[in-house]
């Protein structure tokens, strides 16, 4: 410390005394008092100096403020977390010695640095917005809850599956939508019964295992991973059923239900079922195998793929009219066949159809309005 013009203050109480007052000072006639007011100065080097030496104010003994920021998946939280910032004790060391600087001319016995600001902040705190609707909008997806009817199975798509599908980048979360697409994919491999083989029971009680290329359940995986991708957008719970492009009678592998055609090949003999009974049978005529194999009627369980009345089928070698047309598979349906008298036995091996079933037209015109 030192006083600032200490030499400068004399004199000026110097020049304010009269040296021709002294008797009438003596006499007691007046009297004259000065005071000196002191300026007072350090060096602020030496202050800097002296700070800077402290042990706490080294660089090494000071830790750096963190800025908040989204966790991982945090299996026990369920879900992703703003972690806190990190609280620094780095100082602003210009602004310590600008503090201590103060407190020396105040006369101030202590200063509380915190108080004063004095340590660097995290820029990017646990309350910022960013940061908050990232993990909101992450959370939001991971509380999704889509219970599925499966064709008949229940499938739950929950966190446990969701926690893989989602991110977090930079920008914010990130759901995999190419993961949904392949877990719409699998489920629909798994539960869709199209084009599979089934077990089937003859009217005979012969158990046969038949092709279904067209008959059966099928996911329409395009429309329906879109559908999921938008409710996991949405954080939904709910209970749904996957789109289909085809459906059948009943959910489950047993798919046929108890409403259907069973047109027995080997005995040419067509049953009608309806509520899982026989309803009315007919004889028919299948497509000839002796003569020409490829017009050989196929197996398998189908859809009908539409009806229509009074059509004219035609081939490469053949053009004829029918009352009743009930296509199944391709150009294969059943059909009246009124240019034949008779039906069944074993007809078809020599004199069979195309490859349709050729039906008495009493029949067809029955299955047509009951089918």
């Amino acid at each position: 410390l030192s006083y600032i013009d200490s030499l400068g203050g004399v004199m000026s109480m110097l020049a304010e005394q009269d040296e021709w007052s002294w008797l009438m000072a003596y006499m007691g006639r007046i009297s004259n008092g000065y005071s000196l007011v002191q300026g007072v100065r350090f060096d602020e080097n030496m202050l800097e100096a002296a700070v800077r030496g402290w042990t706490v104010c080294q660089a090494g003994n000071m830790l750096e403020p963190q800025d908040a920021y989204i966790s991982d998946y945090n299996e026990e939280a369920g879900g992703y977390q703003v972690v806190p910032e990190t609280l620094s004790t780095t100082l602003d060391m210009d602004k310590v010695i600008s503090c201590g600087s103060d407190a020396i001319y105040k006369n101030q016995t202590a200063i509380d640095l915190e108080q004063e600001l004095c340590y660097l902040e995290a820029e990017v705190t646990q309350e910022n917005a960013r940061l908050t609707e990232f993990v909101e909008k992450a959370n939001t997806w991971l509380g999704t809850k889509i219970t599925y009817d499966w064709n008949g199975n229940e499938v739950i798509l929950d966190i446990e599956t969701l926690k893989d599908w989602i991110t977090m980048e930079q920008d914010g979360p990130v759901l995999d939508e190419e993961a949904v697409r392949s877990y719409v994919k699998a489920q629909a491999k798994k539960y869709n019964t199209i084009g599979k083989k089934k077990r089937f029971m003859t009217a005979l009680g012969i158990e046969l295992t038949l092709d279904s290329p067209n008959y059966g359940w099928k996911t329409d995986t395009d429309t329906e991973t879109e559908a999921l991708i938008g409710l996991i957008y949405e954080g939904a719970v709910t209970e749904r059923e996957p789109a289909y492009s085809v459906t059948a009678k009943q959910k489950g592998n047993k798919d046929i239900g108890g409403d259907y055609v069973e047109a027995d090949l080997t005995h040419q003999h067509l049953y009608v079922y309806q509520d899982g009974q026989i309803a009315f049978e007919t004889d028919f005529v299948s497509g000839k195998t002796n003569i020409v194999p490829s017009r050989a009627t196929p197996p398998g369980i189908f859809g009908l793929t539409y009806k229509t009345r009074n059509a004219t089928l035609r081939g490469s070698d053949y053009e004829s009219f029918v009352n009743y047309w009930m296509p199944f598979f391709g150009n294969y349906g059943m059909h009246d066949a009124t240019w034949r008298r008779d039906f069944g036995g074993t007809i078809f091996q020599d004199h069979g159809s195309h490859g349709c079933i050729n039906l008495p037209a009493s029949a067809a015109k029955k299955i047509y309005e009951t089918i």
